[in-house]
């Protein structure tokens, strides 16, 4: 195996704008999902568990482009005689390509071009490839070359994870003579106590018109059509392929017999030996990936064969047709289960990945159940569940060897959290984990100046912190800095952002209460209208943002204004919100988020010569499940045309 970096070039847009601002997870931090009751007792545990939306300590990547740029991604390659995998460090550790060489082909989707959208965990992300844990599109991993004593070498990927505190390692392995990829991950916690985790590999695959989806069981969970109407999350119900709700008659297994887009979840049950899942197509081809315990869900998701998936696929692909299909592997039954992983104790599971060629009418076949087992033995012989179990105790063994040289550098958190433990005397993070001082940025320097006891620069007009924190391990800090700096307005707003988000609502309010004698900044004030809002306090929340001194600060982010005019609308002051709008620069009227907004109080004043040119606009960040600018269409056209019908493509993003 040869281990290599490189470039890989291709359009698209490198990076997006970040949302200063903190933006604070739902009080109601779990879900309350629906059973349509055909659930079991056992898909109940945890189901809705931390399942939320959350975003902190990170930020919203909420600024998108589509102007094509060349770019020149860095890469990490491993290959063999057989396989060349190309991963992307800047870009979550995406495996982008994973390369057939004796067929030539590859093995996975890989995009024509490389746009964020609303999409991933910080509403920034783009398909193709294999992506690990759901991770943010635009974060910056580790790449490690390891040596053993006997002279065999692998590529580690790791990172530290800040909502949690914990850590994790995937260790790739492609031994020469190999045809499949292996990878070795291990999440560890060093916490004594538990901490919430939610864990998934997304893998795309080429959709084409037979693409058949297999796993080892027939059990599935699936949302149940329409059910998210009146409510924030879906009704779930359990079926068994090929035929479930979802699709009435037709038959689920394959991805384009969906009308819309669409997802379910095959339930391999605990004691599954190595779980499997697959993607054959009409000729014969097709993908296997194959997991030691306890990665035991598949999922498949698709766009659906309506007009709104085949607007995604192009707007995803630059106009191109082909799209893709998701198979995904998961920890819990479904995305909106929960689990935890326990104090001080690490889970681990070997994943490969693989080709997978069979007659072509074996995948095809009418009865489901005849492929569903010519596939399963096929899948035995590629990957026998022996052979994983084996290579499972290989990779377990090498995983506490030490990186031997880093060969892509992550985010300087992993180093900070190891500073922290030496302050304290505490046991650093994995041994065979390095996080160098190199890595640190200027994210780190607020939180690098508390511990080593250094004075920091306090904020001034408009300013907002480079980052922010929410691990209550670095309170007793923040603290000690007030008790020496009791007039430090920037750390009365950290110590708030944390303490607010770990639900210790009341304390960080009167932190933010007292900054904003000191000097009422835009930040604190729009801290205390969250605050407000959140609670149904409408009214409070526009007092303390109609005290923020706009005219002071011509250069303030575009998304105070998002937030403000937010609340004018839901307080029924469209004239007012429309006029501040107009009086907005250009730029900042043209920002989408603003410009929709603009929108929803055009409607109810009848502003029609306005709507007419914004209903034209080329939207690129609306997300599926957003439906104000066709609600905003709709009624525009009983106004003025109501013998028009159509959805215009440019606004056709909303998945009911």
């Amino acid at each position: 195996m040869a281990i290599s970096t490189g470039f890989i070039t291709l359009p698209g847009t490198k990076t997006v704008g970040v949302s200063p601002l903190p933006y604070f997870r739902d009080k109601r931090k779990h879900e309350s999902p629906g059973n349509d009751s055909t659930l079991l007792k056992e898909d109940l545990d945890r189901f809705g568990y931390e399942a939320a939306f959350r975003v902190l300590p990170n930020k919203l990547l909420d600024r998108y482009e589509r102007a094509p740029h060349k770019l020149n991604a860095a890469a990490v390659i491993i290959e063999n005689e057989f396989l060349k995998a190309e991963f992307l460090p800047e870009y979550g550790g995406r495996l982008y390509s994973l390369y057939d060489k004796q067929n030539k082909n590859e093995l996975l989707f890989t995009p024509s071009t490389v746009f964020p959208t609303h999409l991933g965990s910080q509403n920034a992300g783009f398909p193709g490839g294999i992506s690990f844990n759901g991770l943010s599109a635009y974060e910056k991993v580790f790449f490690a070359r390891v040596n053993s004593n006997d002279g065999y070498e692998f590529l580690r990927m790791y990172s530290y994870e800040r909502t949690g505190g914990l850590v994790w390692q995937i260790d790739f392995h492609l031994p020469d003579g190999a045809r499949e990829l292996y990878a070795h991950v291990v999440i560890h916690n060093n916490h004594n106590y538990a901490v919430p985790l939610s864990w998934q590999t997304i893998i795309a695959l080429p959709e084409e018109e037979r693409c058949r989806i297999f796993s080892g069981t027939r059990d599935v969970l699936y949302p149940v059509p329409g059910s998210k109407k009146f409510s924030r999350t879906p009704s779930y119900g359990r079926g068994s392929l090929p035929q479930i709700e979802l699709l009435s008659d037709e038959d689920a297994s394959y991805p384009m017999s969906f009308k819309k887009a669409g997802t379910y979840y095959l339930q391999n049950p605990s004691d599954a030996e190595a779980p499997w899942g697959a993607v054959t197509y009409e000729d014969g081809s097709g993908f296997l990936e194959r997991s030691t315990q306890p990665l035991r869900i598949r999922g498949m998701f698709c766009w659906g064969g309506d007009a709104t998936g085949d607007h995604w696929r192009r707007f995803l692909n630059q106009n191109e047709q082909n799209g893709y299909i998701e198979l995904q592997a998961r920890l819990t039954p479904t995305s909106l289960h929960g689990m935890d992983i326990p104090a001080e104790e690490n889970i681990s599971y070997t994943h490969v990945f693989s080709a997978l060629h069979l007659d072509a009418a074996d995948a095809t076949d009418p009865s489901y159940e005849v492929s569903q087992a010519i596939v399963r033995a096929v899948a035995n012989t590629v990957i026998p569940p022996a052979k994983l179990t084996e290579q499972h105790g290989h990779f377990t063994q090498l995983a506490s060897l030490p990186c031997t040289k880093i060969l892509s550098t992550g985010s300087g958190w992993g180093a900070l959290e190891n500073t922290r433990r030496i302050i304290e005397d505490l046991p650093l993070l994995p041994e065979q984990l390095t996080f160098p001082a190199e890595s640190f940025t200027d994210e780190q320097y607020d939180w690098l100046a508390l511990l080593n006891r250094e004075e920091l620069q306090e904020l001034e007009g408009d300013q907002i912190p480079l980052s922010w924190m929410i691990d209550l391990n670095y309170l007793p800090y923040l603290k000690d800095y007030l008790a020496k700096h009791p007039a430090s307005i920037k750390v009365r707003l950290l110590t708030g952002v944390m303490l607010y988000e770990n639900d210790f609502t009341k304390d960080a309010v009167k932190l933010w209460k007292e900054a904003q004698l000191i000097k009422p900044l835009p930040i604190l004030l729009r801290n205390l209208a969250c605050s407000a809002a959140t609670t149904g306090f409408t009214l409070e929340a526009l007092t303390y943002m109609e005290r923020i001194n706009w005219s002071a600060y011509p250069n303030i982010d575009i998304s105070f204004w998002e937030e403000y005019f937010e609340l004018l609308i839901e307080d029924g002051h469209y004239r007012k919100m429309f006029d501040l709008y107009q009086d907005l620069p250009r730029r900042k009227r043209e920002t989408e988020s603003v410009l929709i907004l603009a929108c929803e109080a055009a409607i109810e004043l009848g502003e029609f010569s306005f709507l007419e040119h914004a209903l034209e606009w080329e939207y690129i960040s609306l997300a599926p499940d957003d439906n104000r600018m066709i609600k905003i269409w709709q009624r525009y056209v009983e106004e003025k045309n109501p013998e028009e019908q159509d959805l215009p493509e440019n606004l056709d993003f909303y998945i009911s």
